[in-house]
């Protein structure tokens, strides 16, 4: 298993368990490890067909892969902006 797929499987679990503490740590690894804002959305849309999430715990869980999708955009365009700026 690669290490997105397993990333994208523990964001599964731990939304069906309700641990939203654990959110930012999983989103935050499935993204540094190659997976997209869709695939996580994904995953957490599998979730929610599996159990029956709370509300708030899938709000949270959304707004976490927004939260670090913005950040890593904004730090790739950062570091793309630096290479131009210095080559």
């Amino acid at each position: 298993m690669t290490e997105p797929n397993a990333n994208l499987i523990a964001l599964i679990e731990v939304l069906t368990a309700g641990q939203a503490t654990q959110f930012e740590r999983i989103v935050r690894a499935a993204f540094m490890s190659g997976a997209s804002r869709d695939d996580l959305l994904t995953a957490i849309e599998i979730g929610r067909r599996l159990a029956d999430v709370p509300a708030p715990v899938l709000t949270q869980a959304c707004a976490t892969v927004h939260a670090w999708d913005w950040m890593e955009t904004y730090r790739v365009s950062r570091r793309r902006d630096f290479a131009l700026h210095t080559a």
